[in-house]
């Protein structure tokens, strides 16, 4: 059937915005309906009738309102929790690297008889072993030298009395 000539504009419209792939919006009762036409042909191609469909847009605008409230939770859940995760992994990760420091400054200040705590993720582990091995080579290194200067200062003092029994003489 043909559409009622109050209708018609209305609905050849929404026909256009159907066939482009829009919604249109029909006002009905002071109420916005998004809506869309579907024209019912014969077999022949003759128009039947015209089906509209339409959704209250208020609907749609609470539903998609609703959307974006869980969304938005969603966004600050997760930047809360990677927040977290980043606190968390960065503790883990921070807390060895600063013992290490600490151990570093200690070797700095010349204390080679604490060892290096080997804690931490495994390449801090191994940074820590190798910081212990070097403090261990510094240790042992100071003790060849303080050997030697031992030495030194007896054979200097050897020396120093001949000379001065020499010096007598």
């Amino acid at each position: 059937t043909e559409p009622d000539a109050a209708y018609a504009p209305v609905t050849e419209d929404l026909r256009r915005a159907s066939a482009e792939g829009r919604i249109g919006v029909l006002m009905e009762g002071g109420r916005p309906y998004l809506t869309t036409v579907l024209p019912l042909t014969a077999q022949d191609g003759t128009l039947l009738a015209d089906f509209y469909l339409g959704i209250d847009a208020e609907v749609v605008d609470q539903s998609v309102a609703g959307v974006r409230l869980r969304a938005l939770r969603a966004t600050v859940g997760g930047a809360i929790l990677g927040a977290a995760l980043v606190a968390i992994l960065s503790t883990l990760i921070i807390r060895p690297l600063r013992t290490l420091l600490d151990s570093a400054i200690a070797i700095q200040a010349n204390d080679l008889e604490t060892p290096v705590p080997q804690t931490g993720p495994q390449e801090v582990r191994e940074l820590a072993e190798a910081m212990d091995e070097m403090r261990l080579a510094i240790r042992q290194g100071r003790e060849v030298m303080l050997s030697v200067n031992r030495d030194l200062a007896s054979r200097f003092d050897a020396s120093t009395a001949s000379l001065s029994e020499a010096t007598q003489e």
